[in-house]
């Protein structure tokens, strides 16, 4: 499981840039993140040793999440009625 700052890094990342090979800039990922650049780019390293991230040729590509809580949460179902609305419309 990844520690804070790299799993908030990849989110910031994965919801900016989605899968497309990009050069990030790396002073909004810092400004969004409320972490130092320096930091931002530690925490690409991590990500890249883990496998959360690609780099070639200059150029990065996030990868899809493996890990539960990075996923896109799934919208909740819409709520059920309680009551039938039959015949209303006859």
């Amino acid at each position: 499981m990844l520690e804070d700052t790299p799993r908030k890094i990849h989110r910031i990342l994965y919801h900016q840039y989605q899968q497309n090979w990009v050069r990030p800039d790396i002073a909004w990922v810092s400004r969004r993140s409320l972490r130092s650049e320096e930091r931002v780019r530690e925490a690409i390293k991590v990500l890249r040793d883990e496998g959360y991230v690609e780099i070639a040729e200059g150029k990065m590509r996030i990868l899809v999440p493996e890990e539960p809580d990075l996923l896109p949460q799934k919208p909740p179902d819409p709520p059920k009625l309680a009551y039938s609305v039959e015949g209303w419309m006859d």
